[in-house]
């Protein structure tokens, strides 16, 4: 998007590189040639030597620029993933690292921007002082080398053509910045659009289906693309490009022959990675096909398909990822899911996609494994009332799901994978679909290890504020002073220019015009010198400020209370790292220094006219109010522009965000134009606001301009009425600076609108600032034992917590406590509470009124590092970040890689490229690739990398085997029931007290208590068995809703009966 805007403004301004500037140069050229002669030929001589060093800065500068672009991007990349994964890093207490991190990329990002400033302050003075050196070699010839006189005429003449030169000049620094900026963008665009493109069209359009359609493979192999990174739902079986642009995972489907039962509901089932989501894809078209061929009826746009007259069924497909994908209008009612459904649970997003495409008119449905993050309960309502209810009349069904139990009896086909093979087909339908792979066919192959390479506030205080920072108001005065001094070097040239021509004129022959050239070289010399520090000054002071202002935001937003992540979207969040921090960094110090440049340059043109000409300074009063009043109304109408800007610019954000995280699913609906057309809608409504400052600025100049021939025609009248009373190069001096007074004061009001511009940057990244925070991380008058908690004694004592003042409780007098080793099981249905509950330990969500006791310990009364990095937690979203497979482990680095390993086997997963047990079953990879080693790099990891994203994120917990509190929030929802049994046996053998929140109850029914939650309130507890007993317990309904009640009963009395279950009752009674 940066790259998008900055060709977009270019566009604007870039015709000045081909078409104002060189005019104007010409122009100037001609009419110097045809005032001094042959001697303006020393000042183009000097202009055509420049143009290699130019050159060869210009290179330097865009070398520069790609890699300020790329430092800014891995430090954006780094915070982004941050941001979305912030719930993960406070429950692991793992800020001040993250935030190390990110500081780390913003020194890298700093340092390029460091030496890009010194290049550019090099380069801006060269450029600047080139109209002087000019304008000093050409008169130098003329009056030394000629021995020409020059009068005053001639000399101010000369220097009115000469400014008119020094404006293009002084243009073309901003330009050559502009393009190499441009073209750096231009590059990245150019090379992201040469990615190669998806195949699903061109291989869904080659389908022959012929009189008999059918839905399915035909003798079909396939693999992830090795040419390009498929980019597609989280969740969804996809992979993204590795550090070389290409994918790194290869995972295939081989020989696949299945033709799914059409009107019917047709299952795929096998373990975690087996390719049941790569299976549901490759229908899509998602998937490269190697060979054979797809047999799926909706090849074609959905919009260009009629409806069935029968049904009002179209022939297209509905997808339903097992991560659900969501916008704010995905069922098109009142209901704010958030972004990224952030308000709701993850049942509830799985229920709305569900929704989504049941609602649809398409007549196939794809549905991934849509029944894993829902009660047992919600889930036969939803195989009953929505799977096998009336809108599924004659639409095909093709389910990925674990439950195979649950699903069974009711499938027409049901479709066994293992290792991307079919492994077996039943059901009625299986007859129908051709021979499947027999598994000793691979059962022996070998694989190989994957290697993985301001309106209520002045813009002057707001921009003086990042100084202000570190060291008070010093650097806006160093700035301010090397400004003036910067000013009065140009003002002190001027002045010699005229007391040199005025001298030659009159012939004074006791100082010799070499005098005055040796004084003006001096002046020059002083000129360019103090612009160089000047510059240097700026951007020292800048960066300097920018880099605090970027530790204060970091530690902010990194504070921030959970609820400020639920109702902030991301790309707000996002937005102030990104565009608001790049105009902070490389556009706020330099407005603001330009805004006083132009300032005191316009209080001295008007004082210096007033004093050669005191007579102009009445009309000069009016003159001033009149530029006033322009530029008054001109700031006030763009300042609601450029709201009106900012405000179109979030929903593109916003907009593009959705589009590429729901890639996938947009395809599979058929809905590619609808979201580019609501792409091209809100890209206009962006870019409205751009034609309106674009008139404005017209408005602006043509005014301006009235107000600056006024002023020149009044000092001419006044000079001329002063002829004999004032030397001439006091005459040539006022009129020079009254014909230039319009282009200061349109410069000036230009800079200061940009300037107010940046300053709202700021005041958006000060905001931010101020944002409430968490409470503090450790408290240093409650310093905790290192052996806290000792026990694992958890008790909630007259528990109340609400989310908002405004809202209802969302937890309501919970009383209950869990002893030392316990295994507590929370349930409820979605919305009783049970992540509130997890949360409040937490202190993700503060308590209202009550107590949180550990070991005794009031958890108010604690630090939240103290808190949380003495509890374990395996959270319901398991997160993959950018690094290797032992960073994901263990970021801190706190543990032995051989304790990591141990942790890894425990719950199914070992590094191959160790020696040990080779019958251990070694990581494996869900629809991506041979087996990732321990050191594999994961960039850009791919969210379905479920096997190991879901193992792994129990495996922290694991390494402290001394921790007494563990907390399983659905941690095992999206694994299947071997893997699940394999986490379980491991969290089992620790010696902690065990607070789980899960859906499947054969997972937890030997837990040894059992407390159900309901709007908030503790509306049951007690073992599994004793709740059974009760007819009328909501448990026991939810075990009768289950598929296998028989056996869970079974189960719960068996652990009723045990002697580990006995011997705890009868050490809790005691």
């Amino acid at each position: 998007m940066v790259d998008a805007f900055k060709i977009a403004n270019a566009g604007a301004t870039m015709h000045q590189v081909w078409g104002s500037v060189p005019v104007q140069v010409i122009v100037a050229i001609t009419l110097l040639y045809r005032t001094l002669g042959f001697s303006i030929i020393a000042g183009v001589g000097l202009m055509a030597a420049m143009v290699p060093l130019n050159s060869r800065i210009a290179q330097r500068f865009g070398a520069i620029q790609m890699q300020v672009m790329a430092a800014s991007d891995d430090r954006i990349q780094s915070t982004t993933e941050t941001v979305r994964s912030i719930r993960i890093i406070k429950f692991f207490a793992w800020e001040s690292f993250f935030e190390r991190k990110i500081h780390d990329k913003r020194a890298k990002e700093l340092r390029t921007l460091r030496a890009r400033y010194i290049l550019w302050s090099i380069a801006a003075s060269i450029w600047y002082g080139m109209p002087l050196l000019i304008t000093f070699a050409s008169f130098f010839v003329y009056a030394v080398i000629l021995g020409k006189s020059l009068t005053p005429s001639l000399a101010f003449g000369s220097l009115s053509l000469f400014n008119l030169l020094k404006m293009p000049l002084d243009d073309f620094v901003g330009m050559i910045t502009r393009v190499q900026e441009t073209l750096a963008s231009l590059r990245r665009v150019e090379s992201y659009l040469q990615e190669q493109e998806t195949h699903k069209y061109y291989q869904l359009s080659q389908n022959k289906l012929g009189d008999s359609p059918y839905t399915g493979f035909t003798q079909a192999t396939f693999k992830w693309s090795d040419d390009a990174a498929k980019d597609t739902d989280k969740g969804n079986g996809s992979v993204k490009a590795g550090g070389s642009g290409r994918p790194t995972y290869g995972f295939t489907l081989e020989n696949v022959d299945i033709k799914f039962a059409i009107g019917r509901l047709n299952v795929i089932t096998g373990p975690t990675g087996s390719g049941k989501s790569s299976m549901l894809l490759a229908l899509l078209g998602e998937m490269e096909l190697v060979q054979g061929s797809i047999g799926m009826p909706a090849a074609v746009n959905r919009d260009s398909l009629p409806a069935d007259p029968k049904t009002g069924l179209i022939n297209s497909v509905a997808y339903c990822a097992q991560v659900a994908w969501l916008t704010n209008s995905t069922i098109r009612d009142l209901t704010r899911v958030g972004e990224r459904g952030v308000s709701i649970s993850g049942g509830q997003k799985q229920r709305i996609t569900l929704a989504r495409a049941v609602y649809s008119n398409a007549g196939y449905l794809l549905l991934d494994d849509c029944l894993s993050a829902v009660d047992s309960h919600t889930a036969t309502w939803i195989l009953t009332k929505c799977l096998k209810g009336p809108l599924m009349k004659g639409r095909t069904v093709v389910l990925a799901t674990y439950n195979i139990a649950f699903t069974e009896a009711d499938a027409a086909l049901v479709v066994i994978l293992g290792e991307g093979k079919v492994v077996a087909l039943s059901g009625p339908e299986a007859k129908r679909s051709t021979k499947v792979s027999r598994s000793e066919d691979f059962a022996g192959e070998d694989t190989e290890p994957l290697k993985v390479s301001a309106d209520a506030m002045s813009c002057f205080e707001l921009s003086m504020r990042p100084v202000q920072l570190e060291k008070g108001s010093l650097k806006t005065i160093q700035q301010e002073i090397a400004d003036n001094s910067d000013e009065d070097a140009s003002k002190s040239e001027d002045q010699f220019r005229g007391e040199a021509t005025t001298s030659s004129s009159e012939g004074n022959k006791g100082v010799s015009v070499a005098y005055y050239f040796r004084t003006y070289a001096i002046i020059i010399i002083f000129f360019l010198i103090v612009g160089l520090a000047r510059l240097l000054l700026i951007s020292h002071g800048s960066l300097q400020a920018s880099a605090i202002i970027h530790t204060s935001l970091t530690k902010a937003v990194m504070n921030s209370r959970f609820a400020f992540f639920d109702k902030t979207s991301f790309g707000e969040i996002i937005n102030h790292f990104s565009r608001d921090l790049q105009t902070v960094d490389q556009d706020l110090a330099v407005m603001a220094v330009a805004t006083l440049h132009f300032l005191v340059a316009l209080l001295g043109i008007i004082i210096l006219i007033v004093i050669i000409t005191p007579s102009f300074l009445v009309p000069g009063i009016f003159i001033c109010m009149a530029d006033y009043i322009v530029g008054a109304i001109y700031l006030g109408g763009t300042r609601n522009i450029n709201r009106m800007e900012s405000a179109q610019r979030a929903p593109l954000f916003q907009h593009v965000s959705e589009t590429l995280s729901g890639t996938t699913t947009i395809r599979a609906y058929g809905a590619i134009g609808q979201y580019r057309v609501g792409n091209s809608i809100r890209i206009d409504r962006a870019n409205r606001p751009s034609f309106f400052l674009a008139a404005a600025e017209r408005w602006l100049a043509v005014r301006l301009d009235l107000v600056g021939a006024s002023v020149a025609l009044l000092a001419g009248s006044f000079a001329v009425s002063s002829v004999g009373s004032l030397n001439s190069g006091a005459i040539g001096l006022s009129l020079s600076y009254a014909i230039v007074l319009s282009e200061h004061v349109l410069w000036l009001i230009r800079y200061h609108t940009a300037n107010v511009h940046s300053a709202v940057a700021l005041r958006r990244v000060r905001e931010y600032l101020d944002l409430p925070q968490e409470a503090p991380a450790v408290i240093d008058d409650n310093h905790l034992p290192d052996s806290w908690p000792s026990k694992g004694v958890v008790r909630y004592q007259d528990v109340f917590a609400r989310y908002a003042p405004d809202l209802d409780p969302a937890l309501r007098n919970v009383n209950f406590t869990a002893n030392p080793s316990e295994r507590i099981w929370i349930v409820g249905c979605t919305g009783a509470g049970k992540s509130s509950l997890k949360l409040t330990l937490l202190r993700g969500l503060e308590v209202e009124s009550g107590h949180i006791r550990i070991d005794g310990v009031d958890t108010r009364e604690i630090g939240l590092r103290d808190l949380r990095s003495r509890l374990a937690i395996v959270p319901q979203d398991s997160t993959l970040f950018a690094g290797t497979l032992r960073f994901n482990l263990d970021p801190l680095e706190k543990h032995s890689d051989k304790k990591m390993l141990e942790a890894l086997k425990s719950v199914g997963l070992q590094d191959p490229s160790e020696d040990g047990d080779k019958t251990e079953q070694p990581i494996q990879r869900p629809a991506i690739t041979s087996s990732p080693t321990f050191h594999s790099r994961l960039q850009n990891p791919a969210p379905t990398y479920r096997k190991v994203s879901g193992s792994l994120s129990a495996s922290p917990a694991l390494f402290s085997k001394d921790t007494k509190i563990l907390i399983l929030d659905e941690a095992t929802a999206s694994v299947d029931h071997e893997t699940d049994l394999k986490i379980q046996r491991c969290v089992r053998e620790l010696d902690a007290t065990l607070i789980t929140v899960a859906h499947r109850l054969r997972t937890v029914i030997d837990y040894d208590r059992i407390v159900v939650l309901d709007n908030g309130v503790v509306q049951e507890s007690g073992h599994p068995w004793v709740l059974l007993q009760k007819k009328d317990s909501i448990f026991h309904d939810m075990c009768k809703a289950a598929s296998d009640d028989e056996n869970l009963i079974g189960l719960a009395e068996a652990t009723w009966h045990s002697d580990s279950s006995i011997k705890f009752r009868k050490n809790k009674d005691a």
